[in-house]
């Protein structure tokens, strides 16, 4: 054929594409890789990715497994039990455990009721920034910390074990069979009435925001925005700010929060639970996508999300809502790094919320 046969470039072209919003070029650049090899793992691994944006979620799951194959992240070796099936579990005890993100743990910790309807015992391991928000975590008969390269205990045995992020898959859902019963994490309500003091505000609209993610995070460049850009909303009348930023990342933190008007909550926040408790406190939260927005959606609080141009797949495509979270707004940048009408709308929205209260 006159197809050249250099499959990295199929790929890397429809990379390129699908920067610039051509989906459909992408796939098929992507498809062309995979058929000169078949085992081309980038080119599988973008076009799982693409069929999950886009709500294919029959092909994409099983297609998301690939994620071990990728560069960088060898599977987890665990000796006791056995990968589950979907098999019935009555019995037995299973170990699910966490793999990748903070926000993908609170994300996808909701398969943990329908896991629990198979009966058996479920051991559930966290990130330690997460022990004390699912301390008392009801599916869960048992929640670990989980220390990244440390594996399981030895005394502990269970006889099946899962990554969090393959119970979709096992569950075989589609868009209209998302688990998306809110809230399915509650804040402590001892931690929530103590910051209630801390908080005690004057009316008007409390309003949480974060303006950063984590700065080693591949897409830190495109998810994150300056401080400044929220300047405009701390103008709008009777809305008062909260940051909820827990570190305050240099590079994006070009303005003091007094500069915004905004109170400084980052500073007396220890882990999650804490952030869930100022959670409960609050009317809204404004961030970008990072832990935050799912812990705020897990917990059924109104949360809008600044999205840049081409954001992750879970926020699917040109939808301003999202099938995982009801209480969540998403606000999308209509071209590459147009932030400026991103937070005209989100303005143009809060005054319309103020004024109506």
């Amino acid at each position: 054929s006159s197809i050249p046969r250099y499959v990295d470039a199929h790929n890397n072209m429809g990379e390129a594409y699908r920067a610039i919003g051509d989906i459909e070029a992408a796939c098929h650049c992507y498809k062309t890789a995979m058929s000169i090899d078949p085992e081309a793992i980038p080119a599988r691994w973008n076009l799982a990715i693409q069929w999950l944006s886009q709500g294919n979620f029959d092909a994409g799951w099983d297609a998301y497994e690939l994620r071990w194959k990728r560069l960088g992240q060898p599977r987890r070796k665990i000796d006791a039990g056995r990968e589950w099936n979907g098999g019935p579990l009555s019995g037995k005890s299973i170990f699910i455990y966490e793999e990748q993100g903070l926000g993908d743990t609170i994300q996808f910790a909701r398969y943990l009721s329908n896991l629990k309807q198979r009966g058996g015992k479920l051991i559930f391991e966290v990130q330690p920034a997460l022990i004390r928000l699912f301390q008392d975590f009801e599916p869960a008969d048992r929640v670990w910390m989980g220390i990244r390269g440390k594996d399981t205990r030895p005394t502990d045995r269970f006889d099946y074990h899962l990554p969090i992020m393959s119970l979709p898959r096992l569950f075989r859902t589609r868009i209209d069979t998302i688990p998306c019963k809110v809230p399915y994490i509650k804040a402590d309500k001892r931690l929530a009435k103590i910051w209630e003091q801390r908080i005690h505000s004057e009316q008007g609209i409390k309003v949480g925001i974060v303006w950063a993610g984590h700065p080693r995070h591949g897409e830190d460049n495109k998810r994150s925005v300056f401080l400044s850009r929220f300047k405009a909303l701390g103008t709008v009348l009777g809305v008062g700010l909260y940051s909820l930023q827990k570190e305050k990342h240099e590079k994006w933190t070009d303005i003091g929060l007094k500069d915004i008007g905004a109170r400084d909550l980052g500073a007396q926040i220890s882990d999650f639970a804490d952030t869930a408790a100022i959670m409960e406190n609050l009317d809204l939260i404004i961030s970008v996508d990072t832990a935050v927005v799912h812990l705020a959606g897990a917990m059924g609080k109104a949360v809008w999300v600044l999205l840049p141009f081409l954001s992750d797949w879970r926020w699917m495509e040109e939808r301003s809502d999202s099938p995982w979270y009801p209480t969540m707004t998403l606000f999308r940048q209509p071209a590459p790094a147009d932030w400026d009408a991103v937070f005209e709308a989100v303005r143009l929205q809060l005054k319309q919320l103020a004024g109506s209260k």
